[in-house]
């Protein structure tokens, strides 16, 4: 965060009946000093990252009723361990 590394992309979710956009995912992406953006779904399988996300959240329970936590099947597939600590 330091190094103001961190980016935002909003996607819509979207009812499948009515195609209607119903809420907007926030994914949270890191750039690598050079600009180029990767996928941090292995950033939340490690221990100070859960550590840090559970002490900012045990404070805030009205962001933490709402957040949801997605793990992709790539991230599955690397380390279903670290996945299942996760969950």
């Amino acid at each position: 965060m330091r190094e103001k590394r961190l980016r935002f992309a909003y996607r819509p979710i979207v009812d499948s009946l009515t195609r209607e956009t119903k809420l907007h995912e926030c994914l949270l992406r890191i750039a690598q000093p050079d600009g180029q953006v990767v996928v941090a779904g292995l950033t939340t399988t490690g221990r100070s990252w859960m550590r840090s996300a559970v002490a900012m959240l045990r404070g805030r329970p009205d962001i933490a009723e709402r957040m949801v936590g997605e793990i992709t099947e790539t991230a599955g597939l690397e380390d279903l361990e670290a996945c299942c600590r996760f969950v």
